[in-house]
């Protein structure tokens, strides 16, 4: 549903002074051209046409994650020895922990994996001809993972919960090896058909993950199935999905020569922390006014967005009672009316500016968040839960599309590829964080409605650091007056904006 600094160059323009830069200017496009084949809506890019596939992949996963984690959420209080219809009394722990608590554990695990081991992905992609077989490895460990929890029951699941941690992880891997395609296709098709395809790649992923939830809706309608019954139906068809999709995804991009090659004095093991270091010190001292706030805006405010899911899931299963399909129509809810959020985002922006609509967006999440988490106490108040997931929906939808307007206008000249790597990277490394508060709040007996209010507090610190930045003018004026900063140690074309965060979709804002 999110990693390293050196994640993405435009091959056509690098320059370099720590590091060798490889000349490869069309190696994808070259080395994709032997085996393309007509494809209307990428017009014929074959490199498109493997990301729109794996992005489809990536939407039955996360939704196929929401199924599964009730199920999770049913065994471990039944091997708690707890009635399973009213988990939210449910004191008793197994394995250490109560039944609750163990879905925020599990984004809690996948978020500190991210978060410490994205930077040694990136490097290995971006320094290794390797890239391909790290998508294809990382897809074919998740392919597998998915086939085994369809055998999820009473005597696997705590097995399973662990491999559904490594998926966590995982997923960020393969996300991270499709991403990494995204500069080469902006340097060759130009950047209004770059940003074109985006907005497809947005919608195929969109369309994957409504079209599943319909399908798993209507198995759960016609064969009353219990939610245990119901994950294994969509560990299945998830299966089945995401065989078909990586299949296709990753026969069609290319294997690709590394972009950059280690000095004789590096290692690929740090090469990817150095590099972030190298970067975080440039923001400091160059950009002080602007982007660092704006990054450590990120951190904060990702944090508390990306970790909704999970914990609304729990929080909707135990205070609330509801059903893996009831909550699988609630995110539906969210899906759809993320949809007309976009365009809430697109007239406050227009009316004020990116920093004061995303200031307000971060407002509205926090008031929606805190009186939801005080209306919604019981499972008398499932209805009105709808409707907060239509606000939910709003917030997100509003939140993801301003945060990258913002990057997009702040960000110098020259090193587009370079800080998108690092944004990225910003966006998962307190991911682990919100969970494991919630997990500590639930474990010592603090109400669930407070542990998802906790969520507020990083949308404020969000707001907070957001004041601290420059007036929006000023900004402007520094970004469009600038020929271009030196940061890090290599130059970009303008084309390397456009490929901002491709996680922030419809798609992957849900995992």
């Amino acid at each position: 549903n999110k990693m390293e600094a050196t994640i993405s160059m435009p091959p056509d323009s690098m320059k370099s002074t720590d590091n060798e830069v490889l000349d490869i200017p069309n190696a994808s496009k070259e080395e994709s051209s032997s085996n393309k084949k007509t494809c209307h809506m990428f017009q014929g890019h074959s490199d498109a046409r493997g990301i729109a596939f794996n992005g489809s992949g990536r939407g039955a996963i996360t939704i196929s994650h929401i199924y599964i984690s009730t199920a999770f959420i049913y065994l471990a209080t039944q091997s708690a020895g707890c009635n399973v219809n009213d988990k939210s009394t449910c004191n008793a722990e197994v394995y250490g922990f109560k039944p609750s608590s163990l879905v925020a554990m599990i984004a809690t695990a996948s978020g500190i994996l991210a978060a410490f081991l994205m930077p040694l992905i990136g490097a290995i992609i971006d320094y290794t001809p390797h890239r391909k077989t790290a998508g294809i490895l990382s897809a074919v460990m998740i392919w597998l993972i998915q086939f085994a929890q369809i055998w999820t029951n009473s005597q696997t699941w705590f097995a399973m919960l662990i491999l559904q941690a490594i998926n966590g992880f995982v997923y960020q891997v393969q996300f991270l090896a499709t991403f990494s395609y995204f500069p080469e296709i902006a340097g060759v098709v130009g950047q209004q058909t770059m940003n074109s395809f985006i907005t497809k790649f947005r919608m195929i992923q969109f369309g994957s993950e409504v079209v599943f939830i319909v399908i798993i809706t209507a198995l759960s309608l016609g064969l009353k199935s219990s939610d245990v019954i119901l994950s294994r139906y969509s560990q299945i068809l998830s299966f089945i999905w995401i065989g078909i999709c990586f299949y296709f995804g990753w026969k069609t991009l290319p294997q690709v020569p590394p972009k950059r090659i280690l000095l004789s004095d590096q290692s690929v093991l740090t090469a990817g922390f150095i590099q972030t270091l190298k970067t975080v010190k440039n923001i400091n001292t160059n950009y002080g006014g602007s982007l660092r706030w704006y990054f450590l805006a990120v951190i904060f405010a990702e944090a508390g967005a990306n970790a909704f899911t999970a914990l609304a899931v729990t929080f909707m299963n135990v205070v609330l009672e509801m059903s893996s399909m009831q909550i699988g129509i609630m995110f539906l809810v969210v899906l759809v009316f993320s949809i007309p959020g976009t365009k809430v985002g697109e007239m406050v922006t227009n009316w004020s500016n990116p920093k004061t609509s995303w200031r307000l967006c971060l407002a509205f999440f926090s008031v929606v968040t805190a009186v939801g988490s005080a209306v919604l106490s019981g499972p008398e108040r499932q209805n009105i839960a709808y409707l907060f997931g239509l606000l939910w929906g709003l917030c997100l939808g509003w939140f993801y599309p301003v945060e990258e307007l913002m990057f997009s206008m702040t960000c110098p000249a020259g090193v587009e590829a370079e800080l998108t790597g690092f944004y990225v990277y910003c966006t998962n490394i307190l991911a682990w964080l919100p969970p494991l508060i919630f997990t500590s709040m639930n474990q010592h007996g603090v109400s669930m409605q407070w542990g998802l209010l906790s969520l507020v507090l990083f949308f404020v610190i969000g707001i907070m650091l957001l004041f601290l930045m420059d007036p929006w003018d000023k900004v402007i004026t520094r970004r469009t007056t600038e020929e271009g900063a030196e940061m890090g140690n290599v130059n970009v074309t303008n084309d390397g904006v456009e490929i901002a965060r491709i996680n922030a979709t419809a798609g992957d804002i849900y995992y």
